[in-house]
C-alpha cells in the first residue's frame, strides 16, 4: 500500500475507485489480522535507482528486462517518503 500500490495510483494506473477499494481492503485486513500479526521493524537497504538498475542488468533475468530507470526512481521516492521522511499516510 505504501510503495507499489501508491506508485501505481499516482502514475495513473489505478482509477480513483480502484485505489479507494484497495485502501478499504487494506484497512479491513489490518482490523481483522492486526491482533494476530505484529510488525517488528524494517530493514531498508538503501541504494540509488541507478545502482539498482545496474544490478538488475547484471542479473539479466528475462522478467526484469523491461524495468526502466524512471520506474526505479519512482519506487525510490516512495520508499524514501515512507521509511525515511515518514511523510506517507
Amino acid at each position: 500500500r505504501y510503495v507499489f500500490a501508491k506508485n501505481l495510483s499516482e502514475a495513473g494506473h489505478l482509477q480513483p475507485l480502484e485505489w479507494a477499494i484497495y485502501q478499504d481492503w487494506h484497512e479491513f485486513l489490518l482490523r481483522q489480522l492486526g491482533t494476530h500479526i505484529a510488525l517488528q521493524g524494517f530493514l531498508y537497504l538503501r541504494a540509488t535507482p541507478q545502482t539498482c538498475l545496474e544490478r538488475l542488468r547484471r542479473r539479466a533475468r528475462s522478467e526484469e528486462g523491461g524495468v526502466q530507470l524512471g520506474y526505479l526512481q519512482q519506487l525510490h521516492t516512495q520508499h524514501e517518503q515512507w521509511l525515511v521522511d515518514r511523510t506517507t499516510e
